[in-house]
């Protein structure tokens, strides 16, 4: 008979690759670890891993058992949820996936007022791109997750929280600043991107929105940067603008964040008609029974974001 503990340490052996960090994950030592494997094997009558190297590979057998694992572990953890709001609503986990540079700016005003409400409640914060917190939020290690809209997944619960901008940030001494003109659908004035068909274009890896973003902006306007360059942070993305290096797409909350003081700043523009936009969503597993604090905490979150936050 499969075990609960099976699947929670193949799971880890599968995440960490070897069994020296799976075992320090789950705070247990390596020996025991490798033994409880080897019982665990012989007590099923089959091989779940195979040796590369001194990496522990899946085989075919593993990848099954960790598939519908992880689905086992998912109505595990809804199921002890249930339980403990039935139990006691005021104690419980919650998990929470969000980028880094939003969590950044999110979570320390949010968290304190939280923990007034529920102080019995463990945070745990997952700081990932977007497209690993749905990876995640699927597999059952987060429970709630904070992400700009991408495309919607059906075994998700969406709830939108607001709509910002996507802006093209030029250097403060570009030429092409002194061509902008109004643009009626944004607070930034629109600048042509004729303008900068000989920059740099600093592209973001780390958000797949606005690379998404940036593509279709591309093809549309048949426009073809004359070089680009890829970074996973926004800060590096923004202070290469700053000196002159390339023009940067920034959502303009992760902008104003960045509490930029410096005379030379970068300029901020829309690029299209009707701007570019983003939703900012919260996002769940569809189905889950939500405990009567995460919903609180959602609500709090809204709230919070909606008022402090300069959304469109």
């Amino acid at each position: 008979m499969i075990e609960m503990k099976d699947i929670e340490y193949v799971k880890a052996i599968h995440e960490h690759s070897t069994l020296t960090k799976a075992a320090e994950s789950l705070f247990i030592t390596q020996p025991s670890l490798s033994m409880y494997i080897k019982n665990m094997e012989e007590r099923l009558g089959y091989h779940l891993f195979q040796r590369v190297g001194k990496r522990l590979v899946l085989n075919y057998a593993g990848e099954e058992f960790v598939k519908y694992g992880n689905d086992i572990l998912t109505m595990r953890d809804e199921l002890e949820m249930t339980m403990q709001t039935i139990k006691d609503k005021n104690y419980g986990r919650i998990r929470i996936g969000i980028p880094l540079i939003r969590g950044s700016y999110l979570m320390p005003p949010v968290l304190p007022e939280y923990e007034k409400l529920y102080p019995r409640v463990e945070v745990q914060l997952v700081e990932e791109t977007a497209t690993i917190l749905e990876d995640r939020i699927m597999n059952g290690d987060c429970d709630i997750i904070i992400i700009n809209a991408s495309n919607e997944n059906a075994n998700l619960t969406y709830d939108k929280i607001g709509t910002e901008e996507i802006l093209v940030a030029v250097p403060h001494d570009h030429p092409a600043v002194a061509t902008a003109v109004e643009n009626p659908d944004s607070k930034y004035p629109k600048i042509d991107l004729e303008e900068l068909k000989d920059d740099r274009f600093i592209i973001s890896t780390n958000d797949t929105k606005i690379s998404r973003e940036m593509d279709k902006l591309f093809s549309q306007e048949h426009f073809h940067p004359a070089r680009t360059i890829k970074t996973n942070n926004i800060q590096t993305a923004v202070n290469l603008t700053i000196r002159g290096y390339g023009v940067s797409l920034v959502y303009e909350n992760h902008y104003r964040n960045l509490n930029l003081k410096h005379d030379n700043a970068p300029k901020l523009f829309s690029f299209s008609s009707p701007s570019s936009k983003s939703d900012v969503i919260i996002a769940y597993r569809k189905g889950m029974p939500l405990p009567k604090y995460m919903e609180d905490f959602i609500e709090l979150a809204k709230k919070f974001f909606s008022t402090a936050l300069q959304f469109n």
